[in-house]
């Protein structure tokens, strides 16, 4: 016993502040420590935040459309990845064999006005139906369902609008936990919260975060072993960083 409080004597007592630098290709990071840290009298707070904006917003839950005709039925999953609205209509081009913009018989786009998706089916041969289950609905906000080719009232081909404002950017909100801090909290429950932020960068690019006046929470524990972190979405769930890099830096210091 006196050995292991000589250990944390030794590794705290001359730090009045010390930095925790958390790197991992996961959304859960666990540091273990080779001395325990003394956390008694301490507060924490994120000093930076680095990775990639690689969070999938179409996997398997969401990338399912069906493209239709009376002779053929064409199955369209799309691979899990980062899709802003036109590279969802890119990829279903090409899985129709419709390389030239000209060439496609369905389209979607983005209504700008209303925040909703466009579906344009220009030739009265097919139809798409966005199933019940795993649907790219969910994504372009279409409720499930069949939609057949419908004309304007000019006798053009017209669009359908979606039901629901496009939901195509899946990450609103990326929340940093830390077990060793306290005095946070999430719709009126207590969470160990560290940090969060809205991605202010199109999925692919970079996000680094240096807080210029950090916000120093408790440290709930008198003595650290190890300090486990997780990042989830603002519906709490694990965000998925497809092996990117990230890296987390915490800030400890007496209060």
């Amino acid at each position: 016993m006196e050995t292991y409080l000589e250990n944390i004597s030794k590794n705290s007592n001359p730090k009045d502040n010390f930095y925790i630098v958390n790197r991992a290709t996961t959304s859960n990071i666990k540091t273990k420590f080779a001395s325990p840290l003394n956390g008694r009298g301490y507060e924490i707070a994120l000093t930076g935040f680095a990775t990639y904006y690689s969070f999938p917003n179409i996997d398997d839950r969401n990338n399912t459309i069906i493209i239709a005709s009376e002779q053929k039925e064409h199955t369209i999953k799309l691979p899990k990845g980062c899709y802003e609205l036109f590279e969802v209509n890119k990829n279903i081009s090409a899985a129709m064999g419709w390389t030239e913009e000209k060439d496609a018989e369905i389209t979607i786009t983005a209504d700008d006005v209303t925040l909703r998706s466009k579906l344009c089916i220009k030739d009265p041969k097919w139809y798409v139906v966005f199933p019940n289950e795993h649907s790219l609905g969910l994504a372009l906000g279409f409720e499930p369902g069949t939609y057949h080719y419908k004309k304007d009232p000019f006798g053009n081909a017209a669009c359908y609008i979606s039901q629901r404002i496009v939901n195509i950017l899946k990450v609103d909100t990326i929340m940093i936990h830390a077990d060793i801090v306290s005095g946070s909290m999430v719709d009126g429950a207590i969470r160990p919260v560290i940090f969060n932020l809205s991605p202010n960068v199109s999925p692919g690019n970079k996000i680094v975060v240096e807080p210029v006046n950090p916000i120093y929470l408790p440290v709930s524990r008198d003595i650290i072993n190890e300090v486990n972190i997780w990042l989830t979405d603002q519906d709490n769930e694990l965000l998925d960083l497809q092996g990117e890099k990230i890296v987390v830096t915490l800030h400890m210091r007496e209060r």
